[in-house]
């Protein structure tokens, strides 16, 4: 029997195997037929799978759009089908294939725990030296995640600035979640324990399973949040977090850890719209390097 460490080696493995599965090839001419089927005016030259291939290579390694060009020329070489694709190009047709990715990232009909974090990601790797000269303030943007606390993928997340509170878009982040899976509980850190937020939950029949803050009252507030300061109050944090389920937070931040050692602590883009996509995108991946890992 193959032990556990042998498997964890295979699911890495297969993990680089999917990263440049070229698979796409083998039917690239025919959905290039069917892409251009009914089509009016110039016909396409880029299948769409390859275009999701180039954006995964894109965002993975963290490539200009210029040495993107030279690998395409390098794929070139090796299989001719390929056409050889310019940089302006590139960075029109990345952007698409970003957007046709969809924009729910999971869709799933078993009732699913979702777990409520966010982290800050840097607008751009430049500008260490200006901040530090002129004491000029970084651009930083928050990446609100909501994580499927079983197989820790990405379900949902939502950009916003530095300035905009996790509790703000707390109720968005559930909203869209429960589109894209059956929600039936809500993890979250003490910066997501706000009566809104709570009674949204309560009223959609979600249970919250969200950590008080210090000052919290017994008296006042939605049952969930005055049940939730009685117990920590007479039992203590630690009985209260086993009793409840509060332990699975840990697997958003795993998670986020994750996903900052597969793609760094910054952006390539720096447009919104395309910061969206971008970071969008970058979900997708994750999910799909987790599938691997963990099937």
């Amino acid at each position: 029997m193959m032990s556990y460490w042998k498997r964890v080696d295979e699911r890495l493995i297969k993990r680089g195997m999917l990263i440049m599965d070229l698979d796409f090839l083998r039917g690239y001419r025919d959905e290039l037929i069917r892409m251009n089927r009914r089509k009016r005016g110039r016909p396409y030259r880029i299948a769409e799978s390859y275009v999701r291939f180039l954006a995964v290579i894109r965002y993975l390694f963290s490539l200009g759009y210029r040495q993107l060009e030279a690998f395409t020329r390098s794929l070139e070489r090796i299989f001719p089908i390929l056409p050889v694709i310019d940089y302006s190009w590139i960075r029109r047709i990345v952007w698409l294939g970003e957007d046709s990715v969809g924009y729910n990232l999971r869709g799933v009909n078993d009732p699913v725990v979702i777990v409520l974090d966010s982290t800050g990601v840097k607008v751009c790797r430049s500008g260490s030296w200006l901040e530090r000269r002129y004491s000029m303030r970084r651009g930083y943007l928050n990446m609100h995640f909501a994580i499927d606390a079983r197989t820790g993928e990405m379900v949902y997340f939502e950009r916003t600035t530095d300035r905009v509170h996790d509790s703000e878009v707390a109720k968005r982040m559930v909203d869209r979640s429960m589109k894209a899976g059956n929600v039936i509980k809500v993890i979250g850190d003490g910066a997501y324990d706000s009566i809104g937020s709570i009674r949204y939950l309560e009223r959609e029949g979600i249970e919250p399973i969200i950590r008080p803050r210090r000052n919290a009252r017994t008296g006042r507030g939605p049952p969930s949040g005055r049940s939730a300061a009685r117990m920590i109050r007479d039992y203590g944090y630690r009985v209260w977090s086993k009793i409840v389920g509060y332990v699975r937070r840990w697997i958003a931040e795993t998670a986020i850890s994750r996903f900052k050692a597969l793609f760094g602590e910054h952006l390539l883009s720096r447009k919104p719209r395309w910061m969206d996509a971008e970071l969008m995108l970058k979900a997708f991946i994750y999910n799909m390097l987790l599938s691997a890992i963990t099937t």
